[in-house]
């Protein structure tokens, strides 16, 4: 899984998520894709401000082949909090769909 963001915007980002799985891999996975955005030293009191969600997008399910790839664009937005853009960061990750947990995340 990789991902990239762009700043389009004041507040507003597109991330593109690239999601794939080993050739050798045994079967199909069904995975659910998640993104947020955290923002670093937010707020700046009390001391435990690190990584603070933001924001997040939709979900979204798909199923990967073995040595398939799934790539999609999400736009988030991240309403102002300290000003400083350099401090929001993004966050990806894929889980089986169960609607209860333990799920795997990979």
């Amino acid at each position: 899984m990789s991902m990239g963001a762009e700043q389009v915007s004041t507040g507003r980002y597109d991330l593109t998520i690239r999601t794939a799985l080993e050739p050798d891999h045994e079967g199909d996975l069904n995975l659910r894709i998640y993104a947020v955005a955290v923002e670093d030293h937010y707020p700046s009191s009390p001391t435990y401000y690190r990584n603070t969600f933001r924001a997040a997008t939709a979900t979204t399910d798909i199923t990967l082949s073995p040595g398939g790839c799934n790539t999609e664009t999400r736009q988030i937005v991240v309403a102002p909090a300290n000003g400083d853009p350099e401090e929001i960061k993004f966050i990806a990750w894929a889980q089986e769909p169960n609607a209860a947990w333990p799920a795997d995340v990979y």
